[in-house]
């Protein structure tokens, strides 16, 4: 049986002038912390990639997760798969709307 790996982008939200950081989001929509990740990228209007990765898919994304945990994001600077480290970065890396209370 074959598996869709094509990617979606999401073309509201561009990336920003001078950012070229391209970020995937793989996983799928029925594990909540893929859709923790996803609503905090739509929050704060981060352009990003969404193929379907499956469970049963782990032999595909192996480099990018080793421990076969999905959600996991690839990004050009560095790949994470837990998403409370995944939510830090993109706290970090886009700070102009900060999701934390300060």
């Amino acid at each position: 049986m074959e598996h869709s790996t094509k990617h979606y982008l999401r073309p509201q939200f561009a990336p920003r002038d001078g950012d070229t950081n391209t970020i995937t989001l793989c996983g799928f929509g029925v594990n909540n912390y893929y859709n923790k990740l996803k609503l905090i990228l739509l929050e704060k209007e981060i352009a990003f990639q969404e193929p379907v990765s499956y469970p049963w898919q782990r032999e595909l994304f192996w480099k990018s997760s080793p421990l076969g945990k999905t959600p996991f994001i690839e990004t050009d600077e560095s790949d994470l798969s837990e998403s409370r480290v995944t939510l830090e970065y993109l706290e970090a890396r886009y700070p102009n709307k900060p999701m934390y209370p300060v």
